[in-house]
């Protein structure tokens, strides 16, 4: 049997895409933000693993963007999302969705000749990951950090890393 490949951190414009097929609604990538920012608390976090079990991946979406992104997936106005971020929290149809968004995420990690990736744990503010969890993101090998804009909803973050 061939080695398997190594992983890849996905593209903007893969992830992009996606998010847009996901809510169908146009959605830009914004200017890269500049260098990831360690201390920014993520609103909704899932790590993806491999069918062994294995820590592969993580994804962490901010309040802005898990608002913006479940109020379209759920066809609700955009006042849906702005009164979640007025509150400061999401209500539990957007959690919901932003579960949704995080589980075909996984689709970034899964290509021919790599491991296969499932989401594993997803978790929303204020809980966390599980200890383990948590140390492999911070010696995470690839991280990259995304701004992306709903169209009609508004904009958010993401980080997507390795482990």
């Amino acid at each position: 049997m061939a080695p398997l490949l190594p992983p890849v951190l996905p593209e903007g414009e893969e992830v992009r895409k996606l998010l847009a097929d996901l809510v169908g609604k146009p959605v830009a990538l914004k200017a890269a933000p500049g260098p990831p920012r360690p201390n920014a608390a993520p609103q909704v976090q899932a790590v993806y693993v491999t069918d062994e079990g294995d820590l592969h991946a993580s994804c962490s979406i901010d309040l802005a963007l898990a608002a913006n992104l479940g109020a379209a997936l759920a066809m609700m106005p955009p006042s849906a999302a702005q009164d979640a971020l007025k509150w400061g929290r999401l209500n539990d149809l957007l959690v919901d969705c932003a579960r949704e968004v995080l589980n075909v995420m996984s689709r970034l990690f899964n290509r021919a000749g790599g491991v296969h990736v499932v989401v594993g744990e997803v978790v929303v503010a204020p809980a966390a990951l599980k200890p383990d969890a948590r140390a492999r993101l911070q010696r995470a090998s690839l991280q990259r950090e995304f701004e992306f804009e709903v169209q009609g909803y508004g904009r958010g973050r993401i980080v997507i890393r390795i482990l």
